[in-house]
């Protein structure tokens, strides 16, 4: 072999070996992207239902504490036990009327039974989703939605320990709202109560994953936008202004976006996501709003 032969091959090697190292990083990429979207795929119910069952122990100590608190138990349409905590108001008088609370993700319910001056003259229907409290079942978006309708026809027509409502208010926190807001628009309500809500939970999960193709990832999308210009009854928007999970921008375009006229919009400077409860404006002004319904 010439020396000008061997200098040709040695000037090779390096080239082939950038190459192959190009090569190798862009597998390793491709694999880390297609294992990220599994990953996602496959987790995305444990992540988004963090489900909190509680013991009957718990649920004797709950019924302990507030005494004036009913255990309810329906049957889904599918034949899935539901529970939801109920609580009749000690001052009714005149028309019936009922509040439906859906919690947040992380919630159980009951911590709405103590005593609070915002829900004089309301009756309290605290849902426990699947595989909440002492539901049963597993959740999906689908199926707590379709939950949700067998919950207001328990109120609407009453029976079972609960009075019938002549007034029903839904209120939705965090994930909650989505329920509320669908019940809302399909459903005729006389109040909703929306705290920290989100425009859609697809919108929000890609602005957290760019990379990823999210709606075809995501079986929740939990898309209040599309209920929301159904929306007739009157609405109070409680947006925490220290929210990190979903900006006042995202509450605010569901506002926007909201069919009725009659919509209250209030701030908490410097509550968080999960401190809006802990501000004083959050009840006084959802007492306000019930006492005017």
């Amino acid at each position: 072999m010439t020396s000008t032969a061997v200098d040709a091959t040695a000037a090779r090697r390096p080239a082939f070996g950038a190459r192959r190292l190009l090569l190798v990083l862009a597998a390793s990429l491709v694999l880390a992207y297609v294992g990220g979207y599994i990953y996602l795929y496959l987790a995305q119910d444990r992540l988004m239902f963090p489900t909190r069952p509680m013991s009957t122990q718990d649920a004797a100590e709950v019924q302990q504490t507030f005494r004036d608190a009913r255990s309810l138990q329906v049957r889904a349409r599918d034949g899935t036990s539901l529970h939801a905590w109920y609580r009749p108001a000690a001052d009714a008088g005149g028309p019936r009327k009922v509040l439906v609370y859906f919690g947040a993700s992380t919630e159980q319910a009951y911590w709405q039974l103590a005593p609070r001056s915002a829900f004089a003259g309301w009756d309290l229907l605290l849902v426990d989703y699947r595989g909440y409290g002492l539901s049963g079942g597993r959740p999906s978006q689908a199926a707590l939605q379709d939950d949700a309708t067998v919950w207001l026809d328990h109120v609407e027509h009453g029976g079972e320990g609960v009075a019938r409502a002549d007034r029903i208010v839904v209120m939705g926190t965090s994930m909650g709202s989505y329920f509320a807001t669908h019940v809302a628009a399909t459903r005729k309500v006389d109040g909703v109560v929306l705290v920290v809500p989100a425009d859609s939970v697809r919108s929000l999960v890609q602005s957290m994953v760019p990379v990823y193709p999210v709606r075809w990832l995501l079986r929740h999308p939990f898309d209040s936008m599309a209920d929301a210009p159904n929306v007739r009854a009157p609405t109070l928007f409680i947006v925490a202004m220290q929210d990190q999970l979903v900006s006042m921008q995202r509450a605010r375009r569901l506002y926007d976006h909201w069919g009725s006229r009659e919509r209250q919009w209030v701030e908490l400077p410097l509550a968080n996501h999960y401190t809006a409860s802990a501000d004083p404006v959050y009840w006084r002004r959802l007492g306000a709003f019930l006492s005017g319904l």
